[in-house]
């Protein structure tokens, strides 16, 4: 079976769309609905321009891992927030060994990518990359990349350590926050069966 995702970052499993993991965050805690309320009473900006740097530092940051980024080429804009990953590598000492895994779960039906899987010496973790502000359902995210990964590698340690790391738009700086509550896993389950009984019963 081949999952594939689009530009719009729609999943599709042999041309059955399949949901990702924040479309399912979204959906089950409205926060769509929420975004949409503050845009509408004025407090809250196009989130669209916000997206567009983000997927444009995930890219920066999955080629410098990779050694194919020509910084010469790459937007100044992106200069903060990639010299905050590579002081991230350089103070944690993190062994990056994938990024940008796309992968899917064919026991609870979703996908997602995970930005970094690797490890803290010796100790596996899944690391997600964010450009915005800290939000408790990143917790979810986090588990739910957890899972995908657990499921779909024969090799994956059955307790991952889970991370997002946050990286600063306009100055070189970081912050990593582990994701500890053991309970985010058993939640995250809850959080596809919910999505899935929405989508079969509505």
């Amino acid at each position: 079976m081949t999952l594939k995702m689009d530009e719009n970052h729609r999943y599709t499993v042999d041309g059955r769309e399949i949901p990702s993991v924040t479309k399912i965050i979204y959906a089950v805690l409205a926060i769509d609905e929420k975004y949409k309320r503050l845009r509408d009473e004025g407090i809250l900006i196009d989130p669209e321009p916000y997206a567009k740097f983000g997927t444009a530092v995930h890219k920066a940051c999955e080629l410098h891992v990779k050694k194919t980024l020509d910084r010469e080429e790459m937007d100044p804009l992106l200069e903060p927030s990639l010299t905050a990953f590579t002081q991230f590598i350089e103070d944690t000492g993190f062994n990056v060994l994938e990024s940008e895994t796309m992968t899917y779960s064919k026991k609870f039906w979703y996908a997602g990518t995970y930005d970094l899987y690797g490890s803290f010496d010796g100790k596996f973790a899944i690391v997600d990359i964010k450009t915005g502000k800290l939000a408790k359902w990143h917790n979810l995210q986090t588990a739910g990349y957890a899972m995908l990964k657990q499921e779909t590698s024969n090799y994956s340690p059955p307790n991952l350590d889970r991370y997002c790391l946050y990286l600063d738009r306009d100055k070189p700086k970081y912050k990593l926050k582990k994701h500890k509550d053991d309970r985010d896993m058993k939640f995250w389950e809850q959080m596809v069966s919910v999505f899935h009984g929405k989508e079969r019963y509505q």
